[in-house]
């Protein structure tokens, strides 16, 4: 291996005493380290040696080389607890901004009115869930889905989001029934509204109707489907 020493002068280079050739500080520190260039180098002490790594200068503090073995690890230690917990501090802003988002869509959320609530099936399916918002909508579906005669029994529920995490909360409040006579009114607004109160951490967006469609017409939706793929 080249021997390399040390050129007198501000700017700390290195001659090889072999060749004559100057090369800079950081050249020579490349090749004493088996070609790790000073990055790399860094890059190495921060995950083998986070003691080592923090105690070494940087821009804004003053060095730990000169002071006791106690002092730079208690100092060190002290500068990654510093950056641990401004790494979380950020982290937890990011969460709440991103909870933050997420509610803000789900309160925005418009509840989609369907003309025929009939034609809502998706081939393949056997039912489907359409939202709703006051009890005159209520009745509309009903009514409307009473007389297709498509469709043969239908459950109610509430639907919101935990304002802790922004998941998505569903109960049922109305099990599956026959459609004979919508539900009353007063009996209809007071059970949705204990279903709502029951959970402190939940906030209501929309009331939900699920269809359960007979099973002849979602066999005839299937076919139909089937079909329109064969003519592609």
């Amino acid at each position: 291996m080249a021997t390399y020493v040390r050129v007198p002068g501000k700017e700390r280079n290195y001659v090889n005493t072999d060749t004559g050739q100057v090369i800079s500080r950081r050249q020579y520190l490349k090749q004493k380290r088996g070609g790790l260039s000073n990055e790399t180098y860094a890059r190495i002490n921060a995950t083998n040696d986070k003691l080592e790594q923090v105690s070494r200068p940087a821009r804004g503090r003053s060095s730990l080389l000169k002071k006791t073995e106690t002092e730079k690890n208690f100092i060190a230690q002290a500068r990654i607890e510093d950056q641990l917990k401004k790494l979380e501090i950020a982290q937890k802003n990011k969460e709440e901004r991103a909870l933050e988002r997420v509610k803000q869509r789900k309160a925005n959320k418009k509840t989609k009115i369907y003309k025929d609530i009939s034609r809502t099936l998706q081939p393949g399916k056997k039912g489907r869930r359409v939202a709703f918002d006051t009890y005159d909508e209520y009745v509309a579906y009903f009514n409307d889905a009473k007389r297709s005669g498509k469709i043969r029994f239908y459950a109610l529920g509430v639907e919101g989001y935990h304002e802790n995490d922004g998941r998505t909360l569903t109960a049922t409040v109305f099990t599956m029934r026959t459609f004979d006579k919508p539900i009353p009114e007063p009996i209809f607004e007071a059970e949705m509204d204990n279903a709502i109160e029951e959970w402190s951490y939940f906030v209501f967006t929309n009331y939900w109707m699920h269809l359960a469609f007979a099973i002849e017409y979602a066999a005839k939706r299937r076919e139909t489907a089937k079909a329109r793929k064969r003519r592609k």
